[in-house]
């Protein structure tokens, strides 16, 4: 397993904004939370990842971070929807082969600009999803411009 240089966090409110799109992690409980852009996973330049994964839940081992049990994988992206799940999948392919995700709880995002009538498209690709089935159970959330999740 390999273990990565996350930012660690107490923040009540995370705001996550790129391509004007933005993923806000709401914390009232002010738990710990480690986040890492998701290009900073990639071996070799070119390889596509999402833009943040973010971990929390760290038992009795809350000041170290070192394996969290809830893994949220989060794209912002202009409006090519397809192209965010291929970076999605890529990021959550790594890391099931270096093996920090394997029986986490994982939730994946996918903020863009896409208008209501985009809707169909983005369930074809909801159904497209290798991640959502068992094993894995994965979940896949299509959000336009905002998406808020909040730590319980």
């Amino acid at each position: 397993m390999i273990h990565f240089n996350y930012i660690k966090s107490r923040d009540k409110i995370k705001n996550f904004i790129e391509n004007k799109r933005t993923f806000s992690l709401q914390n009232p409980k002010e738990r710990c939370f480690g986040y890492i852009k998701g290009e900073s996973t990639a071996e070799t330049s070119g390889q596509k990842r999402c833009d943040y994964i973010i971990c929390f839940d760290f038992g009795n081992n809350d000041r170290n971070p070192l394996d969290p049990t809830n893994y949220l994988f989060v794209e912002l992206k202009g409006s090519d929807n397809e192209k965010a799940l291929e970076q999605i999948v890529s990021t959550i392919h790594y890391f099931l082969q270096i093996g920090n995700i394997r029986g986490k709880n994982v939730e994946c995002f996918i903020i863009s600009g896409s208008c209501p009538t985009v809707k169909t498209k983005d369930q074809i690709l909801k159904a497209k999803f290798p991640y959502g089935k068992s094993p894995y159970n994965y979940t896949l959330t299509f959000k336009t411009r905002l998406a808020k999740y909040v730590i319980k």
